[in-house]
């Protein structure tokens, strides 16, 4: 038969959800990031007629935006609490 959960293990389990739901976030944020700036880039495209080009550049800006928002949540933002995670 199982052992009830102690409070040390509810502990340990709320944190390891903190913890997936941060992350999740994060990546998330980066995959809005990069769509948001690719649907821009397609949509002066059309307006402007230079396919492909800003489609690709609104592509990559995408990308650079969300891993310079990823590199500042878990680099940068990690002296600022202490270490802890």
């Amino acid at each position: 038969m199982p052992e009830p959960a102690t409070p040390k293990d509810s502990r340990d389990e709320e944190s390891a959800m903190v913890s997936v739901a941060r992350y999740s976030g994060l990546g998330l944020q980066l995959a809005l990031s990069v769509m948001l700036f690719l649907v821009g880039g397609r949509w002066l495209d059309g307006k402007l007629g230079t396919r492909p080009w800003l489609t690709l550049i609104g592509a990559f800006v995408g990308m650079a935006a969300g891993f310079y928002s990823l590199y500042v949540h878990l680099v940068k933002n990690q002296g600022s609490d202490g270490g802890k995670r």
